[in-house]
């Protein structure tokens, strides 16, 4: 059997609905992938199309930890005046906060190329967004460098002329 060109740049992440996301990358491209089970839909991005992948930080983790802290501070004072029943329950609350604390701030990430603006939905964390950018950074800046036999027209302002929005070419 072949061995795939596809590296996956991080383990999947399964969503609450049952849906898989994964991001690979390969020699020339990115491929996100978003499977439910039946189907599976995959979006490829070329290091030379990509324009940026812009990361925004979202309150939905912050969110979470006050919903947690609060459940399990209500459940953990049901037990403290005696139910026992309460215990376990508050208990979840408080490892699903320090879970989520652990896992750090939640955000969004999008991938911008000349056509498309596309959310990659396998980065959900910043610290897993930063270290996909870090490994992304040097395959996309090495495609899209220019050709160093060809180096760019650089144009400087013309200080012998009266108009100083003429340029003078180099």
């Amino acid at each position: 059997m072949a061995k795939s060109a596809y590296k996956m740049l991080f383990k999947s992440r399964w969503s609450i609905s049952g849906k898989r996301y994964a991001l690979y990358r390969t020699g020339d491209h990115l491929l996100s992938l978003i499977s439910n089970g039946y189907t599976e839909r995959y979006r490829r991005f070329y290091y030379r199309d990509i324009h940026a992948l812009v990361v925004t930080t979202t309150p939905a983790g912050q969110i979470w930890n006050v919903i947690f802290g609060v459940l399990g501070t209500a459940l953990m004072a049901g037990f403290l005046s005696g139910n026992r029943a309460y215990l376990i329950p508050g208990g979840l609350c408080f490892l699903a906060l320090l879970i989520n604390t652990v896992l750090g701030p939640t955000c969004v990430c999008r991938i911008t190329t000349a056509v498309q603006t596309e959310k990659l939905p396998s980065l959900t964390r910043r610290r897993k967004a930063d270290k996909a950018i870090a490994l992304l950074k040097p395959l996309i800046e090495k495609v899209q460098s220019p050709d160093p036999a060809y180096p760019p027209v650089v144009r400087e302002k013309s200080t012998n002329s009266d108009n100083p929005d003429e340029f003078s070419g180099v």
